[in-house]
């Protein structure tokens, strides 16, 4: 092989100081059929015609396919680096020990992605021109890319050429490779050198010499390049892979992979599950996985917890036991089998087909039925064993459901419609001879190791058989498993389960066993408890493991709900198993492995040697999704106003187990305790307020690995206006002075009301004083000048004024109530007025004048009546105090106004008494002025010492008339124009 033949044209994942994890078996030892492999295709968004693969420092698969660059979790594939990175067809991509993505570009060029930021390096005086065929990073963290023209590093943010000082002379160079001890390779079509870990020059060496090391170097890929072109690759174990046109060649014990013979080389194809023939690139994982790119996607081969059993043909509803030599014999519907111990299954006739039941005596013998009848197996022969009499052996072919085996060579055989028997010395008894057995179908048979029987039925119920004496347990013995089909008695504690879970025998009766995590155990085909007390049980589940320190606590504290480990499809347990025959479906063979039989093979598992996984899964959060526009979770958010819901993205690569991964994510301000989310990887949220928020999550492996890591993404959502602290502010201020008002409203209300009760007061105590006070004033004056008359002198005329009077009076008073009731009266102002002057005049011997101005329109009753009676309040004052000759009083309707005038001649009223409002203890001026404010009008009082008095008064149409004041104009156009009424 030459070196020239080694053109690289993918990447190793991991770089050197990161040291790839060993499989959890050694691949070596298993044949590549015994690998769990996936295939994934376009159907699942697979990339096709893959160049270059890779693993970054978070596990995550990069691969580069035309001009995508694809990342794959396990679960998913997807692009989330396609948007950022320069529009171009890719070639090569790498993950540094920095956490760095290193991209090489098909027609020159390479791309760094750092912490999400993408920087492109074109080819020119730094980077050499060509294609970047790939990347490489040397023990002393210095990265390399070597370009069909040249070799580049990168140091210290920068990519240098390199030339002679290292040694390179510009060949053309086809090959790139790094070895286990951190030798860095470069060669060409006749040419090879090495940079050894701690030099600073390339030396020349011998191709020979260069083929020797690079092959023998595990953890290594390259693309042989000659008659046999293909991809090639040395994995962690030491096996070879060979990528060709038409399939996978692997070498597990030739390095060199030249010796093709029998044994020695492997081939996995389409007819095995390849996704495609055509090999186009080979890689190895930190998990030492092998990943496989073809012409239409991507394979995995890796191996699992739990190992596979590979049989020259298929098999259906297996069955086992070890003899006495450790040898397994597997029965199933078609064939037999019989394994050595670290060898291939070996066909064997003498199982024959439709085996429903197998099982090894206490010596070590096989016994077995099957469409035959009942057999065991003595110096390779197998020799039928008479059955019960009467019972031929076809009819009850396949219905051999138990068998256990005692002391003293007693053997129990349990029969579908025949019932359950026991042979001692040869000889078959139904029942053992025993009375008080449940009638029923006895799905299996167990011995403990005080001797004990245990039966299980298929009503539930279960009989011990305790030296002769039987005891029937049922529900009222805690036993609540539906069909009991699976059993544990070889240690001091005995486990029974059924279809609906798992219970433990206290010695007088069952506890059922609880588990943690939301799971169940179901359909129980298979118990095993083993000597240091962990639990195996095989169940709908696949293969659950419950440690011994788990079964502990439940022993001790019957409430304590243990925690399992759950193996499925991922593992290695593929498929069910029948939950009726042929039980069980767990055996330990004598090696102390545990074998586990499903419908269409059979697995084993070392229960004290159980791998674990340590790979810790690293969350990421891709993006934040929020009406319709997307967020890169590797940066704050801003989220815009109104925002209410959104969905948040996120992973973590687990590429062995992907289905294992445990999330737990928890929104601050939202979520109170941590959310667990197994099945979907994303996250949620609706009727969000405004505010900051932080999202974090963590993940876990299936075997409780990680969950230390976490992954924080922060955003905010705006406040509409009204949400802003300022506007509350102001909304608190508005409300503060809306409460003022109110509180001011309530204030002037009290007030108004005790106003109104003032002047109420004020207007009955007016009333009073201008008709009933006045009234009967002028009534004692009357009666007074009667009384000081002479005796001879008429005083009939005088008596008569005074009866005047005071029915005037009543009828004032009478006025005055209707007013007081709220019924309305007309108001003939100046008729009354002139009424109530002349009988003043004719009193107090004083010449009365009046004179009315423009048409006399109806009054308001009330505000007529307040009007009436300031004016006869000023008449009044006028006849009685003035000592006035003459008094005048005018009358003025006009349209807007209302206008009355009483001039008196008489001595006039004192400037103090005008500027206090009146004379102390006399009221009339003050009601005369209160009454004018209560009609929003204005009153003027002109006046001298001496100079006679002038009451000037005027109120605004809008109080004082009835009509509008169109009605008015109306009605003045019908009336005689300017009509002035005058009198004495």
């Amino acid at each position: 092989m030459a070196f020239a033949s080694l053109y690289s044209e993918s990447s190793i994942s991991q770089p050197y100081d990161q040291e790839m994890r060993p499989s959890l078996v050694a691949s070596r030892d298993l044949t590549i059929k015994q690998l769990h492999h996936t295939a994934y295709t376009a159907e699942v968004g697979a990339p096709q015609f893959a160049s270059g693969i890779t693993q970054d420092t978070h596990g995550f698969l990069w691969i580069v396919s035309g001009a995508d660059l694809y990342r794959f979790d396990g679960v998913r594939f997807d692009r989330p680096l396609s948007s950022k990175l320069p529009p171009g067809l890719l070639n090569s991509v790498y993950g540094a020990s920095t956490g760095d993505l290193w991209i090489g570009y098909l027609l020159g060029g390479v791309a760094r992605v750092h912490e999400g930021q993408v920087t492109f390096y074109p080819f020119g005086k730094d980077i050499p021109s060509g294609t970047p065929f790939d990347f490489r990073q040397t023990p002393d963290g210095i990265l390399w890319v070597g370009c069909t023209n040249g070799l580049a590093q990168f140091v210290n943010g920068a990519w240098h050429a390199v030339g002679k000082k290292y040694g390179y002379d510009g060949r053309r160079i086809l090959q790139m490779v790094t070895t286990k001890d951190g030798s860095l390779w470069v060669g060409g079509i006749d040419f090879a050198m090495v940079l050894r870990p701690g030099t600073h020059r390339f030396v020349n060496v011998q191709l020979a010499q260069a083929e020797e090391e690079i092959l023998r170097s595990p953890n290594v890929e390259w693309w042989h390049y000659g008659t046999d072109s293909g991809a090639r690759m040395r994995d962690n174990s030491g096996a070879l892979w060979v990528g060709t046109a038409q399939g996978i060649r692997r070498y597990r014990n030739d390095y060199t992979g030249q010796d093709d013979r029998a044994g020695d080389v492997e081939t996995y194809t389409t007819a095995d599950g390849l996704s495609n023939n055509g090999i186009v690139d080979l890689h190895g994982d930190r998990d030492g996985d092998v990943w496989v790119t073809t012409v239409t996607g991507l394979d995995q081969f890796r191996s699992t917890p739990v190992t596979p059993i590979v049989f020259d043909k298929p098999i259906l509803k297996p069955t086992l036991a070890f003899d006495a030599n450790s040898v397994a014999w597997v029965g199933n519907i078609w064939n037999g089998y019989r394994i050595a111990p670290d060898s291939k299954p070996e066909p064997t006739s003498l199982l024959g087909n439709f085996v429903s039941l197998i099982a090894a005596d206490p010596l070590g013998t096989i016994w077995f039925a099957n469409s035959q009848g009942l057999y065991k197996i003595i110096d390779q022969k197998s020799v039928p064993v008479p059955l019960p009499p009467g019972l031929p052996s076809r009819e009850y072919s396949n219905s051999y459901r138990a068998i256990a085996f005692g002391t003293n060579n007693v053997v129990w055989l349990s029969i579908a419609g025949a019932g359950l028997y026991a042979m001692r010395d040869g000889v078959w008894q139904k029942d053992g001879g025993l009375r008080g057995l449940p009638d029923d179908l006895a799905l299996r048979l167990a011995f403990d190791g005080q001797g004990r029987l245990w039966i299980l039925y298929s009503d539930g119920r279960i009989a011990l058989v305790d030296h002769g004496a039987i005891r029937v347990y049922t529900k009222t013995d805690g036993l609540d498993l539906g069909a009991a089909t699976a059993i544990s008695a070889t240690n001091h504690q005995i486990w029974v389960a059924g279809i609906d879970g798992i219970a433990r025998f206290t010695g007088n009766r069952f506890i059922s066993l609880k588990f943690a995590d939301q799971v169940e155990s179901k359909g129980v085909t298979g118990l095993v408890q083993t000597r240091r007390g962990d639990l195996w049980v095989h169940d709908d589940n696949g293969l659950t493991w419950i440690t011994g320190d788990e079964i502990r606590h439940a022993t001790i504290d019957s409430s304590y709900a243990v925690k399992a480990r759950i193996f499925g499809p991922q593992d290695g347990v593929v498929g069910d198993v029948d939950k009726i025959s042929p039980l069980p479906g767990l055996a330990l063979s004598p090696d102390g492995r545990l074998w586990i039989s499903m419908n269409l093979g059979v697995a084993w598992v070392d229960p004290n040697n159980v791998p674990v996984n340590n790979t810790k899964p690293y969350p990421v959060i891709d993006g934040l999704y929020a009406d319709g526009k997307y967020y890169s979770g590797d940066k704050d958010a801003n989220l815009p106003i109104g925002t209410r819901s959104l969905r948040i993205d996120f992973t973590a690569a687990s590429l062995r187990n992907p289905g294992g991964v445990r999330f737990e994510y928890k929104l601050g301000g939202v979520d109170r305790d941590w959310e667990i989310a197994q099945q979907v990887r994303e996250a949620s949220y609706t009727n969000l307020r405004y505010g900051k928020y932080v999202f974090r999550v963590r993940a876990s492996n299936e075997d409780g690995g990680g969950g230390d890591n976490e992954a924080a993404m922060r955003f905010t959502i705006d406040p509409h206006f009204y949400q802003m602290a300022w506007f509350k502010i102001l909304c608190a201020a508005l409300a503060a002075i809306a409460i003022w008002r109110l509180y001011l409203l309530r204030v002037n209300y009290l007030l108004s009301i005790s106003r109104a009760t003032v002047q109420e007061r004020e207007r009955i105590a007016r009333e009073l004083h201008d008709t009933l006070l006045q009234s009967v004033q002028g009534l004692l004056f009357l009666i007074e000048s009667a009384s000081r008359a002479p005796p001879d002198e008429d005083i009939r005329p005088l008596l008569r004024n005074a009866i005047t009077s005071a029915r005037t009076t009543i009828a004032e008073g009478r006025s005055s109530v209707v007013m007081l009731r709220g019924d309305e009266e007309k108001i003939d102002l100046v008729d009354r007025l002139v009424s109530f002057a002349d009988g003043l005049s004719g009193d107090f011997n004083v010449s009365f004048r009046y004179a009315v101005r423009g048409y006399p329109s109806a009054l308001d009753s009330s505000a007529g009546h307040e009007l009436l009676l300031a004016l006869r309040e000023v008449l009044s004052n006028a006849f009685q105090h003035a000592k006035a000759k003459h008094i005048d009083l005018s009358v003025a309707f006009e349209l807007w106004h209302l206008k009355a005038t009483v001039a008196d001649d008489g001595e006039g009223i004192e400037k103090t008494v005008l500027d206090e409002g009146g004379r102390s203890g006399h009221w009339g001026l003050q009601g005369v002025r209160e009454r004018v404010d209560a009609l929003r009008g204005r009153c003027q009082i002109t006046s001298a010492a001496g100079q006679g008095t002038v009451v000037q008064i005027s109120i605004g149409s809008r109080q004082i008339y009835a009509s509008s004041v169109l009605r008015r104009v109306i009605e003045r156009s019908i009336a005689a124009s300017g009509r002035n009424i005058s009198g004495s």
